[in-house]
């Protein structure tokens, strides 16, 4: 949406007034995009008494193994690139799956947002390795002293209990968690408390059904790690005009810098175009000529029109 003048000033002969009234509303930037990369990930297995840690692997386990015990991942993205005052409009969470049992029904997959700080550790290998002090394993979220409310996790308390999205996974490959309302406000939520970013976790739907686990690829991996894909917008703040300073021959004024070029344009009377001033500038204050006679300006963002 095309920026709009905020403030008008008028000069009728030497008597300057400013005209407070908006004359559009604050647009926001075209929708940005942009891609991240898990900055953590690891699989938490009931197996082996619930001690093992897979954060270094090239592969992560979700999902119920064919003798019924459970796994889970967490993961987790930094999303501390994205400016502050970001408005998040989409979010779509990408795994891949890639290997599940051969009999291996088709099951639903979701993610829930993590309310609990946790490492990921280093352990590699299908079933992991011991759990060094500070990594996550099925009984910790921190081995070996900081323990989940109820091994691998606890809805209300570890992690929210509703789940954030979806995906139902029926073959290896690329594993979608389309955007959703509450996966924009877990990002909105990432944007705006950094501190409150625990990632999310995620497992099977249903886990009393078993040989629903998949592995799936971890950041490790050469190629198929989690991915995040993330649209946006950023407000423009509002253009204020400040107080003009009338001279002979010339009418000075200023306004609050946002994101320049700004077009300066004027008009005769308030019934007439606007027609711009000399070219868009950089800057944050204009002189422009006068011969005393009436007249309208105003300023408005000059970069190009979002579509």
């Amino acid at each position: 949406m095309k920026s709009t003048a905020l403030q008008n000033l008028q000069s009728p002969l030497l008597a300057l007034t400013i005209m407070m009234a908006l004359v559009g509303a604050v647009p926001s930037l075209n929708a940005a995009t942009t891609t991240l990369s898990a900055v953590a990930d690891v699989s938490l297995m009931e197996n082996n008494k619930g001690e093992l840690n897979t954060g270094g692997d090239s592969q992560i386990a979700g999902g119920v193994l064919a003798n019924g015990e459970r796994t889970r991942i967490l993961l987790r993205f930094d999303l501390s690139s994205l400016p502050a005052t970001a408005v998040i409009k989409s979010v779509t969470l990408t795994t891949t799956a890639v290997k599940q049992n051969f009999s291996a029904p088709g099951a639903l997959f979701i993610v829930h947002r993590m309310l609990v700080a946790w490492q990921e550790g280093r352990g590699t290998g299908s079933v992991g390795e011991s759990a060094l002090p500070g990594e996550a394993a099925w009984q910790w979220r921190a081995a070996p002293s900081d323990v989940w409310a109820t091994p691998g996790g606890k809805p209300g308390t570890d992690f929210v209990t509703a789940s954030s999205s979806s995906a139902e996974i029926r073959a290896i490959g690329s594993v979608v968690f389309q955007s959703s309302a509450q996966l924009v406000a877990d990002a909105q939520a990432w944007v705006s408390q950094p501190q409150s970013n625990f990632g999310w976790v995620l497992k099977a739907a249903d886990e009393k059904t078993a040989t629903t686990a998949r592995r799936f690829a971890s950041r490790e991996a050469d190629e198929g790690g989690p991915s995040l894909d993330i649209e946006y917008e950023l407000p423009i703040p509002e253009l204020k005009v400040s107080s003009p300073v009338l001279s002979p021959g010339k009418l000075s004024f200023g306004w609050s810098a946002t994101t320049p070029p700004y077009q300066v344009q004027t008009r005769s009377d308030i019934s007439a175009q606007w027609v711009n001033l000399g070219p868009p500038q950089q800057g944050a204050e204009v002189s422009v000529p006068t011969d005393g006679s009436q007249g309208y300006f105003r300023v408005i963002d000059a970069r190009p029109q979002a579509r």
